[in-house]
């Protein structure tokens, strides 16, 4: 009797590790968390161990007002970002104060899904694309949903509003530990090199009209202009991926690598603030390597978010260029 009970128990056990390794073979992100602040909710996940079988090729984010129960909950609804299969973490910018839930699904390449394998025949399916592929639309509360909502962060009456000096001296991270990689001020007056592109008549008279006003030619290159967001190492996101390029490459002054990572960067999905600074970095990249046309269209992009900043920049970019046309 006890052999049998014995051998039950073995039976078991051997059932559950078996049923929990199939089940960590699906594609399913874990761990789903949040962070707010007074700007952004950072979502983060842990991605499913990596198999010879790995299949998944990008990651939705998907917000709603209530919690997720079921794939029914996605119905009829666009997801707030597409990502990366690499990607570890997302940083919303909800516009309100609003309570927020969060589910992460993995997308799958072409193929068929069935218990804990994705079926696919090399030789008798077609090939797959690994840009595409279909949503793995499984959604396990706490697991890659949120059980619990989030909003962003308010400052009470009675707790003041940190300054912009105090916020550049003291931000921390999710432990406590306190960040200490603030980019570096950069003097890029005295090492501009040589500029050998030109603008064309058509973009110089287009940029003209947009500004209204003649333009006089300026003897010396603006100052790097780097945004207060971008100051310190953020803790994680798209806000993070763009500090991380500015920091390889564009404040060590390398902005043919800058301008290739920018590219790359926003060739992605990216939230909407951030890609607006990435597209003026961008611009100012290819400034400083004289390559005004194609700067004053990254400048031109983002006049209407940055009207006073990017009509200084324009104007100086036509200044440059009619200097060095003389």
């Amino acid at each position: 009797m006890r052999k049998l009970k014995l051998l039950f128990l073995l039976s078991a056990f051997i059932t559950a590790a078996q049923t929990a390794a199939a089940q960590s073979q699906r594609p399913i992100v874990s761990g789903i968390n949040t962070s707010p602040s007074a700007k952004k909710i950072i979502v983060s996940w842990h991605l499913p161990k990596k198999t010879e079988d790995s299949h998944i090729t990008a990651l939705l984010i998907y917000r709603n007002n209530r919690p997720f129960s079921s794939a029914e909950d996605l119905k009829n609804m666009k997801p707030v970002a597409k990502l990366s299969s690499e990607s570890e973490t997302y940083a919303d910018t909800p516009e309100d104060y609003s309570e927020y839930f969060y589910t992460v699904i993995s997308v799958t390449k072409e193929g068929s899904w069935t218990g804990s394998e994705l079926y696919y025949d090399e030789e008798l399916d077609a090939k797959q694309d690994e840009s595409g592929g279909t949503p793995f639309y499984i959604i396990l509360p706490g697991v890659n949903s949120t059980s619990e909502g989030t909003k962003l962060k308010r400052y009470s009456k009675k707790e003041a509003k940190p300054s912009v000096q105090e916020s550049k001296k003291k931000k921390e991270y999710d432990n406590g530990q306190l960040r200490d990689q603030p980019l570096p001020y950069i003097d890029v007056l005295n090492n501009q090199g040589e500029r050998k592109s030109s603008i064309s008549e058509e973009s110089e008279n287009a940029a003209l009209s947009l500004l209204g006003k003649n333009t006089s030619p300026a003897k010396k290159a603006l100052e790097m202009y780097i945004f207060e967001d971008d100051l310190i190492s953020p803790s994680g996101g798209d806000d993070y991926l763009l500090f991380e390029v500015l920091r390889k490459s564009f404040i060590k002054e390398d902005f043919n690598l800058a301008a290739s990572e920018l590219k790359k960067f926003l060739a992605q999905n990216r939230s909407e603030n951030t890609a607006s600074r990435a597209s003026f970095y961008l611009g100012e990249s290819y400034y400083y390597m004289g390559r005004y046309s194609s700067a004053l269209s990254c400048f031109l992009s983002v006049e209407e978010k940055y009207p006073a900043l990017a009509h200084k920049w324009i104007e100086s970019t036509l200044n440059l260029f009619n200097t060095e046309g003389q």
